[in-house]
């Protein structure tokens, strides 16, 4: 059974690789791949060495103040960056306002966020440590709007500059990690770079904009476009906010049910798994302007390239979490050392949850390419009230592997609304179509 999966998988991979429209965009990213995947080694060394550096009760309190930063970031990003990137397609001479409006949004959502941070950081009082630190990584939503400008290159389909200078920052920003553990740095220190990444980020972006003869002080503030674009976001808002959640509760809800030590553990399990996402995000941003634009070929071309991302995506998912699966204890031991065994059993189990993952990138695209931001909604809305449900009722039971547990199911209801809702207009499949 096995063997004619993987047959029919390799199959489906050398068609979709022959064909002349999929070509066409793997060689206009090719050099996108290669920096990604470039600054992914780069951020994972550097992460080793903070690992293998910090105990696991060092490293789950950084990655509680992570994660729980993380679960108000929402109200910072308000789920702008796609509704602008499709407006900056659509209507490439109006970027100057949209810009401009979308900065005074941002700018007023990193205010909220940290203030409902703060707030939550005196009602619900935390360890000094932890304080400090939650409040130093919070920092990052001042300056993380002005990476917007990184989507006048994305839209223009030229992102070959902010893979660059993405890549540039990352070097720095891994350097300094491992300059700060052979400089002993305690973690509040570390806390720190994550203030400084967007910063960085932020400045590269601009630059680049700079340098491709464009001005930040032509940006404009119109009423009507902050309308317009809040209007479009709301329900991407709101499905950020789900996303946020169902990917970042279970560390927070480990460190209230269990300690830091758990958070640690879990966490090496966790950014373990999810460093291969890389792959299915650059090829479903690859691709998916390939489908975009199959609609105006004919809806069979549509249908038919949907299916062959679908397949592509579950067929390198299944083979990455076996590979994972079966070697959990030699890459726990080879990598993070001794003191994270037990990660291993955590690791067997999350890494099916990227299966779920990957196919939700693909689904979450398609559901903004097909204009029904409502189903986004629905589809994250979903799998937060079901990891949020099953963390609560498995943690407490079964501490660590609960929480892995509840993870993979959450993670497998991300792509089920959009094969169970047919949309009203054409091209959708089932999900028959897209295994067989």
């Amino acid at each position: 059974m096995f063997k004619l999966f993987f047959s029919k998988i390799k199959k489906r991979i050398i068609e979709v690789w022959e064909h002349a429209g999929f070509q066409k965009y793997f060689k206009n990213t090719g050099w996108f791949f290669l920096s990604k995947i470039s600054s992914m080694v780069l951020s994972f060394v550097s992460t080793v060495f903070m690992v293998r550096y910090f105990l696991p009760e060092q490293y789950g309190l950084l990655n509680y103040a992570i994660s729980y930063v993380g679960l108000f970031s929402f109200i910072s990003t308000l789920g702008l960056d796609s509704v602008l990137y499709r407006d900056l397609v659509k209507e490439p001479e109006k970027k100057e306002v949209f810009f401009g409006s979308a900065l005074v949004i941002r700018l007023v959502g990193a205010a909220l966020g940290f203030l409902f941070i703060a707030s939550s950081l005196f009602i619900f009082p935390s360890n000094t440590d932890a304080f400090y630190i939650i409040l130093i990584i919070a920092g990052i939503y001042f300056f993380q709007p002005f990476s917007i400008a990184s989507l006048y290159f994305q839209a223009k389909v030229n992102s070959k500059i902010i893979a660059i200078y993405g890549f540039v920052v990352t070097a720095i920003l891994s350097l300094l990690k491992i300059l700060f553990v052979f400089l002993h740095i305690s973690v509040i220190g570390f806390a720190l770079i994550f203030l400084v990444e967007p910063i960085l980020f932020g400045l590269a972006y601009c630059f680049a904009y700079y340098l491709a003869g464009e001005s930040l002080m032509k940006w404009k503030y119109s009423f009507d476009i902050v309308k317009r674009l809040l209007n479009d976001a709301w329900p991407l808002m709101f499905s950020g906010a789900f996303a946020v959640i169902y990917m970042r509760i279970d560390q927070v809800m480990l460190k209230h049910y269990l300690d830091n030590y758990a958070v640690g553990i879990y966490s090496v399990a966790a950014q373990l798994s999810e460093y291969w996402y890389i792959f299915p995000l650059i090829i479903v941003n690859s691709l998916v302007p390939a489908i975009v634009n199959a609609r105006t070929a004919g809806e069979e071309v549509y249908k038919r390239r949907k299916a062959y991302l679908f397949k592509l995506i579950i067929g390198i998912s299944v083979f990455i979490a076996l590979i994972f699966t079966v070697f959990a204890d030699f890459f726990i031991r080879v990598i993070y050392g001794a003191n994270y065994l037990g990660a291993v059993g955590v690791l067997r189990i999350y890494v099916w949850g990227g299966l779920g993952m990957s196919l939700g990138l693909v689904v979450n695209q398609l559901f903004i390419v097909e204009n029904r931001t409502k189903m986004y909604f629905v589809a994250n809305f979903l799998s937060m009230l079901v990891n949020v449900i099953l963390n609560i009722v498995m943690i407490p039971k079964f501490g660590m592997s609960g929480a892995a547990f509840a993870t993979l199911i959450a993670y497998s209801f991300i792509p089920m609304p959009y094969f169970i809702f047919k949309s009203k207009s054409k091209g959708n499949i089932t999900v028959y179509e897209a295994v067989s």
